[in-house]
């Protein structure tokens, strides 16, 4: 039984390979003639039809009815995703109960498998975004002291469990379903969003974020603003 899981296992290793290379491929044919918004980001799709279908995923904060959506296709060793976190962190904050954040692996660096599958044993236990937050503090390097210390830092319960979780099958089919939608989707670089239907690649501000949500602005927060600027 264990030959045959690790048999498994390491077809779903060469699978995610492929799908990587594919969503590579894919992407650089749609390279071209992308309009740019601000010289940080490209909106490439202004209505993904099946955007929904985007966020199944493990890694998912908020409800399924939340009026915002907010799909980030991101890589921990990635230096431009690491300073969208906060920024992220913060349109969800201020947006509150109404959006619900999926994150999912788009793979394109070498030490993005071991990050991905470390966050999909996380999930399983509940505490994915705290191990989320501790990786892109550590600017995407793998943990010195290892794994197990990794996870009882994010709130793990079962160290042992986790570590186990690393190697198996059920974390490599998540993975490789996340490299499945990268390459559906046409992702050719990180941080790639979808905003609802709205697919953007690159950098953007808590303003411009919150604008393609569609969310409202706060006009007495605007107002308390002014008023401060000038005193």
């Amino acid at each position: 039984m264990a030959d045959g899981n690790s048999r498994f296992s390491r077809l779903l290793d060469l699978a995610t390979v492929v799908m990587i290379a594919l969503a590579i491929i894919i992407g650089l044919r749609n390279s071209w003639n992308r309009p740019q918004r601000d010289g940080r980001s490209s909106i490439v799709n202004q209505d993904v039809k099946e955007w929904r279908g985007y966020t199944n995923a493990s890694f998912r904060v908020g409800a399924n009815t939340a009026k915002y959506t907010i799909v980030e296709f991101s890589d921990f060793a990635c230096v431009y995703c690491q300073r969208m976190a906060p920024i992220v962190r913060r349109v969800r904050e201020e947006i509150g109960e109404d959006v619900t954040f999926v994150y999912r692996h788009a793979m394109f660096r070498p030490n993005s498998r071991p990050l991905a599958l470390a966050t999909e044993c996380a999930a399983r236990q509940g505490v994915a975004e705290a191990l989320h937050d501790e990786l892109f503090s550590s600017r995407g390097s793998l943990p010195s002291d290892g794994w197990p210390m990794a996870a009882l830092r994010a709130g793990a319960r079962d160290t042992i469990k986790f570590k186990l979780c690393l190697a198996s099958a059920d974390a490599a089919s998540a993975v490789l379903d996340d490299s499945i939608a990268t390459a559906n989707l046409g992702v050719r670089g990180t941080p790639t969003f979808l905003l609802n239907n709205i697919l953007v690649e690159g950098s953007l501000s808590a303003e411009d974020m919150k604008e393609l949500l569609g969310v409202k602005p706060n006009m007495m927060a605007k107002i308390r603003r002014l008023l401060v600027l000038q005193k």
